[in-house]
C-alpha cells in the first residue's frame, strides 16, 4: 500500500497490505469542538448571573454542537474503508451501504451546495438494482457523493479511489 501520496492531515490505518481506512482528522473540526465548548461555558456564566432561559439554551445548542463534532474525530466514526472487493463509508459508527469495485463505473468530482466534491457513478446494472431497493441518487448523473474529503481534497480522494479500484477489477 502506497500511503506516501496520503497528506499529513488524513490519518490512514493499515490492517493489511490489501486494506486502507482513510479516516477523518481535520482542525476545522477541533476549531468548531473549542467554540461550542466555549459558547457553552459563556451560557452557564448567563446562568450563573441571573439570565437562566437565554444560558440554558446556550449552553445546550453549543454544549450539543460540541459533542458530535467531538464524536466525529473519534477512531472508526467517519472514515472510508477501501479492500480488494471495494469500498464502506462509515459515517458516526454506521456503516454504509458496500460497493463493490466491479459496480463502479467511475469516480469524478462534482460540485455539490458550491463545494467540490469526490462521486461515483456506478454501472447500469449496479445502479439499477440500487434504484429497486430505493437507495436514493445524491445528485443528478451520480450514483454517490462523498460530503467529506478527509483532508485530502477530492481530487486527491478520487484519484484513490480510482487507483483502488484499478488494481482490483480483474
Amino acid at each position: 500500500m502506497d500511503t506516501a501520496a496520503l497528506p499529513t492531515e488524513t490519518a490512514p490505518e493499515t490492517r493489511s497490505s490489501e486494506q486502507l481506512v482513510i479516516r477523518r482528522a481535520s482542525r476545522s473540526t477541533f476549531i468548531l469542538i473549542a467554540v461550542g465548548v466555549a459558547m457553552a461555558g459563556g451560557g452557564a456564566w448567563l446562568v450563573a448571573n441571573g439570565q437562566p432561559v437565554a444560558g440554558w439554551g446556550i449552553t445546550a445548542l453549543f454544549g450539543l454542537l460540541a459533542v458530535i463534532a467531538f464524536v466525529t474525530v473519534l477512531p472508526g466514526s467517519t472514515q472510508i474503508e477501501l479492500d480488494r472487493e471495494g469500498f464502506t463509508m462509515v459515517t458516526l459508527f454506521q456503516p454504509g451501504e458496500r460497493v463493490r469495485w466491479e459496480e463502479v463505473d467511475r469516480f469524478e468530482t462534482v460540485e455539490v451546495a458550491g463545494r467540490r466534491r469526490a462521486g461515483y457513478r456506478l454501472r447500469s446494472s449496479a445502479a439499477s438494482a440500487k434504484e429497486r431497493s430505493g437507495t436514493p441518487a445524491p445528485h443528478a448523473g451520480l450514483d454517490g457523493v462523498f460530503m467529506r474529503d478527509f483532508g485530502m481534497g477530492p481530487k486527491q480522494l478520487v484519484d484513490t479511489l480510482r487507483d483502488w479500484r484499478r488494481r482490483h477489477v480483474a
